[in-house]
């Protein structure tokens, strides 16, 4: 049992923290009787931890660079357990259409400038 706990440890990492999280406030609203300002909590904490990776996924801005983070790694399927990663992708899969749609759509051009091009 205490090599287990340290090899739980060792492979925990920073992804695995909100499912973590999520859980923890699932199990206490269940356990508080599923009382209304509890499951509130959770669902409160559900958007807010969606509505994080959406801004962090599509829309943070990097410079003059792409906006968000386009890798493999920031999948919303790669939150989830292995198991769970392929019905979670099919799933995702329209959202993540419409979601880089709107981020694109979103990127504010910056306009000429005038002075620079005006004669002197």
């Amino acid at each position: 049992p205490v090599f287990a706990a340290g090899a739980l440890l060792r492979t925990l990492r920073n992804k695995h923290l909100i499912g973590a999280y999520l859980t923890f406030t699932a199990v206490y609203a269940f356990m508080s009787g599923g009382r209304h300002h509890h499951v509130g909590l959770y669902l409160f904490d559900i958007w807010g931890a969606y509505a994080a990776w959406v801004y962090l996924r599509y829309f943070q801005p990097h410079g003059a660079g792409p906006r968000g983070d386009a890798s493999a790694d920031f999948a919303f399927a790669a939150l989830f357990p292995p198991q769970a990663r392929p019905v979670i992708a099919r799933v995702s899969a329209p959202l993540h259409a419409i979601a880089t749609k709107f981020a694109h759509r979103s990127v504010v051009q910056k306009p000429p400038d005038v002075e620079a091009a005006s004669p002197k």
